[in-house]
């Protein structure tokens, strides 16, 4: 069983879109810098979508300052109880230099 399904589907689309980028390296990096967390749904919804909420919730849980994703319902809350919301490409530029 794999503990990161969400970061794995998501390395499979981008590697079918960019099939010259080898993103297991990436993937490992996730690996070993996660802390996993057992969040407990918010108490109320924040995002629109409410499959978002979950992510919100586990970086409340885990103390995390960003959460890097391209959802556009997460990006409309960024800020939200101190967690912002960054692209990857925003992320790299501001992360990874």
């Amino acid at each position: 069983m794999c503990l990161y399904p969400e970061y794995t589907r998501v390395a499979n689309e981008l590697s079918d879109k960019f099939p010259g980028i080898n993103l297991s390296a990436i993937l490992q990096l996730v690996y070993v810098h996660s802390i996993l967390v057992n969040p407990h749904p918010l108490p109320t919804a924040v995002c629109t979508d409410p499959d978002d909420d979950k992510f919100i919730a586990a970086a409340l849980t885990g103390n995390a300052a960003i959460i890097i994703s391209g959802d556009k319902h997460l990006h409309a809350i960024s800020g939200y109880q101190g967690i912002s919301v960054l692209s990857p490409r925003e992320f790299t530029q501001y992360y990874l230099r």
